[in-house]
């Protein structure tokens, strides 16, 4: 997956992110689940960029082509750290109104 602009993902690694994330997002949550994981996946990249370097290899590793090489490069993979949350750590993803999962019961005297 090269192109003449492949470049700019390495300026504007949000942006890398952003193309892979937004085919696997069907849902507000998710969507907000996701924006908010790029600063843990970016870091994960660092790490792996600082590994390389200390190890006395040249920095040749590049966001986008890293992303394409995690297992969450695939919508599985992807949605596997958002569907193994509960409910309600859905609802701090803008997951909506709890209220669908308990219900106010109200009673008639």
């Amino acid at each position: 997956m090269t192109t003449d602009w492949f470049g700019l993902f390495e300026d504007q690694p949000r942006a890398a992110y952003e193309a892979m994330v937004n085919p696997f997002a069907k849902s507000r949550s998710q969507k907000r689940y996701y924006q908010d994981q790029f600063t843990d996946i970016h870091n994960q990249f660092l790490g792996d960029l600082g590994r390389q370097i200390t190890s006395g290899q040249a920095p040749t590793l590049r966001f986008a082509e890293w992303l394409q090489g995690q297992p969450m490069a695939n919508q599985q993979g992807f949605n596997q750290g958002y569907l193994t949350q509960t409910p309600r750590q859905r609802q701090g993803w803008g997951g909506g109104d709890m209220g669908a999962f308990n219900p106010v019961t109200r009673f008639m005297f």
